[in-house]
């Protein structure tokens, strides 16, 4: 809804954190990424169809990771980017209940 308001508006859409997976539990191993304040993608199809869905969504612009794996592979997703199909986005969008926002709403 907000995506859909902002591009009506004619404002800007920035996505952050498209590699994003969840926040880090407690206690996690974050040796793999230690520069990242978030648990990201680290299979890297998984971490492309991510970016993928990201780029297929009504956004101007998106920024990669600062990690520096994972800023090369976003950089590589790009090169080759093709939006999703519908059927899938919505596989995509079926699993995001299950999943722990980084930024929960209240």
């Amino acid at each position: 809804d907000v995506l859909e308001a902002a591009q009506k508006a004619g404002a800007s859409r920035l996505a952050l954190k498209p590699m994003a997976r969840t926040r880090w539990a407690d206690g996690a191993d974050r040796s793999g990424h230690p520069n990242c304040w978030y648990e990201p993608y680290a299979d890297k199809s998984l971490a492309e169809r991510a970016w993928r869905w990201t780029l297929s969504l009504p956004v101007t612009s998106a920024l990669p990771p600062g990690d520096p794996e994972l800023f090369s592979w976003a950089l590589e997703f790009a090169e080759r980017f093709v939006p999703l199909s519908e059927d899938d986005r919505a596989e995509i969008e079926a699993t995001l209940p299950d999943s722990v926002p980084l930024f929960p709403l209240g």
